[in-house]
């Protein structure tokens, strides 16, 4: 059977109706920027949502339910600015933060397990005010219990962080970043600080 083939002018013809018809040129391009709009928009959109939270005090991470370890961070942005604007001479400002970031300067000059015991001490003294940056059930109110409550978990943090083994060397670190008048100008210091040894001695006569 013979299959009669196009002539020259239906060829023109058809090839006139394809040049004149609205038909994309590329079809793999536009298919691949829909792929990239369907990617960008809920980027878009949720950058937008976590600055919208973030203005209204709301942190979507929530650094202040789970504080980011290795940093200094939470005091600032979870308890002086959000629950607790105690000022300058509150522990905050006076204590908690100045401290962390002196311990944080000076991690490098800690032994292997001393800088481990930065790390954890760090992580564990925030972790205690984590009921006081939420608000949450059974939190302390007020500027000077809230100091009191956080040297009160200086001791646990120490010695759970494993102050109890660590070499002299870092030992001296300490009391030099801490310094002896800091502590005993501060009844809460000095509390924290016989506890602290207290809690050591008991372990080191096991």
């Amino acid at each position: 059977m013979c299959i009669p083939l196009p002539t020259t002018t239906q060829i023109g013809s058809h090839k006139s109706f394809v040049d004149n018809a609205h038909i994309p040129v590329s079809i793999e391009n536009t298919a691949a920027d829909m792929k990239i709009d369907q990617l960008i928009l809920p980027i878009i959109l949720t950058a937008g949502l976590v600055s919208s939270l973030d203005e209204r005090g709301i942190h979507p991470r929530d650094e202040c339910t789970n504080p980011v370890s290795d940093t200094c961070a939470f005091y600032i942005d979870c308890l002086e600015h959000r629950t607790f604007p105690c000022g300058p001479t509150g522990y905050v400002l006076s204590y908690g933060q100045p401290y962390c970031q002196k311990f944080t300067a000076a991690r490098s000059l800690f032994s292997p397990k001393g800088q481990a015991w930065v790390f954890d001490t760090m992580l564990c003294l925030q972790q205690a005010l984590v009921p006081e940056a939420t608000n949450a059930t059974g939190a302390v109110t007020g500027c000077s219990a809230l100091a009191t409550k956080a040297f009160a978990s200086h001791a646990k943090c120490y010695v759970d962080s494993g102050v109890c083994k660590l070499g002299v060397r870092d030992w001296l670190l300490i009391v030099e970043i801490v310094g002896i008048n800091s502590v005993i100008m501060s009844s809460d210091g000095i509390k924290a600080a016989m506890q602290a040894i207290a809690d050591c001695v008991a372990i080191w006569g096991r």
